[in-house]
């Protein structure tokens, strides 16, 4: 069986969810379900402003440039 790449490998994290650098690792959909659960408690408590701040948030992490521990792109 073929051993998959260095880049198809998990990265090791700690306990916290953060590799050795402090960057959170997660999937996608992970990452998905938190922004949505966050997203659907802030609504359900009328916390708009919570919103405004999370959106920006999750946009500003997806515009920024994405490196790997090793300076890589």
């Amino acid at each position: 069986m073929d051993q998959p790449s260095s880049e198809e490998q998990p990265t090791e994290t700690t306990p916290s969810g953060a590799n050795a650098s402090g960057d959170v690792v997660c999937s996608v959909t992970d990452a998905y379900q938190a922004l949505r659960d966050n997203f659907v408690v802030n609504a359900n408590r009328g916390d708009n402003a919570a919103n405004d701040d999370l959106i920006a948030a999750a946009l500003q992490a997806l515009r920024a440039p994405q490196t790997s521990s090793d300076g890589r792109r």
